[in-house]
């Protein structure tokens, strides 16, 4: 297991705002992506996106090589719990899950030769891509699409709505009430998972894919890359060009958000190339 590309970036432009991590160690590898907390936070404080990271980052750093998915992901999801334990914020959590510290996440076991993915985090084996999207975040985009462009016709211009989101304000109770399906293992509509503390039955949580034993390159990402291609400078172009094109993300790329004022981009992004065999 070879790394071939291995690239970080927050959407600032910067890596300290950056949400997204990369773990690699001689037994695993992964892409962990924070997710976007939709409640007010302090000035000066780590995100709960970063928290989740950081804690799942150090779980995943002394994982025995030869853990399985559901053993795995357990203990990552302990690990988070741990974190409203110490700050004793465990009930608030637990009846409000858009304060919670989660996160998606994607795991190569070289000992398995599985990928492990829970959220929305993206993977190439060779040439096949895996992926696992929410249904709301695809409703909630094309709503926001909408209303984007129902502003533009009443007048306003697309550098006046990257400095001002308002279809962005006019999801944002839906992306709050979207937290209430958390993990919820119901056979709801718009249920979803991610490692947040309270996973309380991790098998029908976690997909698992073999990676088959003639695959020589396997790619790891977060979504913050539109399009997922088998090298770093491809992804990058494909990326730049969404951009360009569409830099509010609501027409050729739909999004729950764009990219806003002086950022580079409408997301965190992470990217590992691993070179197998």
């Amino acid at each position: 297991m070879q790394v071939e590309e291995y690239y970080l970036l927050g959407k600032r432009g910067d890596a300290e705002s950056c949400e997204d991590a990369i773990v690699v160690n001689d037994r695993l590898a992964a892409v962990l992506d924070g997710t976007t907390s939709q409640v007010p936070g302090r000035d000066g404080h780590v995100s709960p996106g970063r928290k989740a990271v950081d804690r799942i980052a150090e779980a995943l750093e002394t994982m025995p090589g030869d853990a399985d998915a559901f053993a795995c992901f357990t203990r990552l999801n302990a690990a988070v719990a741990e974190i409203y334990r110490e700050e004793g914020t465990y009930e608030q959590a637990q009846s409000n899950p858009e304060y919670r510290s989660s996160a998606a996440a994607i795991v190569y076991s070289r000992f398995r030769s599985e990928l492990w993915l829970i959220g929305d985090c993206q993977a190439l084996v060779d040439d096949r891509k895996i992926t696992a999207w929410k249904d709301a975040d695809a409703l909630l985009s094309e709503v926001r699409s909408m209303y984007l462009e129902s502003e533009l016709l009443r007048g306003k211009t697309i550098e006046e709505l990257r400095h001002d989101d308002t279809g962005r304000g006019y999801i944002r109770e839906l992306l709050v009430r979207q937290k209430q399906f958390q993990n919820l293992n119901r056979d709801l509509p718009y249920a979803f998972h991610v490692l947040d503390g309270f996973l309380e039955e991790v098998e029908p949580a976690v997909e698992v894919h073999r990676v088959p034993p003639d695959c020589r390159r396997l790619v790891l990402a977060s979504d913050g890359y539109p399009v997922l291609e088998p090298t770093l400078a491809a992804s990058e172009r494909s990326l730049a060009e969404i951009i360009e094109r569409d830099p509010l993300c609501f027409r050729s790329f739909k999004s729950t958000k764009g990219v806003y004022g002086d950022n580079i981009s409408f997301d965190d992004r992470a990217y590992l190339s691993l070179r197998l065999g």
